[in-house]
């Protein structure tokens, strides 16, 4: 059983072999349920879709050129974001306008919050170091309408 974190591609090698040392190919029965495998040979990629948490597998075959193996099966758990990775937890309107956000990071690191209005040009609005894990801004210059943010670990 492999573990794996939610929204990275991750490598998969799978461990066939033949006694005689013949050339093995291997034949993909059924792909995963939650994400995308892709890979030659013996070695994969797994990518979950985004998101996703939880378990997921897939099934395969070996040839010899002969025989077939008996089926394999990979297992693998794809576990949620931790509170270690930089995460924007709550936004809050407040009566005085402005904008609160709340965010959990990675202590002793710098970040980058940037702003967008379109989702495609993002500026930054302030850069951070950190001491501790939960950290809060308070945006006042948040214009009536729209306004996107995003956290980046610098």
């Amino acid at each position: 059983s492999l573990t794996f974190p939610a929204d990275v591609t991750s490598p998969v090698a799978l461990a066939v072999h033949d006694p005689d040392a013949d050339p093995l190919r291997v034949a993909i029965l059924k792909g995963p349920r939650y994400g995308l495998l892709a890979g030659v040979g013996t070695n994969y990629v797994y990518r979950p879709n985004p998101g996703f948490a939880g378990a997921d597998s897939f099934t395969y075959k070996a040839w010899d050129g002969h025989i077939y193996s008996n089926v394999g099966t990979v297992r693998f758990v794809v576990r949620t974001p931790s509170s270690d990775v930089p995460r924007i937890e709550a936004i809050k309107l407040p009566p005085e306008g402005g904008v609160w956000l709340q965010f959990f990071v990675r202590a002793g690191r710098t970040h980058e919050l940037q702003i967008s209005a379109d989702l495609v040009e993002w500026e930054p609005l302030t850069t951070f170091a950190s001491d501790v894990e939960k950290w809060t801004y308070h945006d006042t210059t948040a214009p009536a309408g729209h306004r996107f943010y995003r956290l980046v670990e610098r």
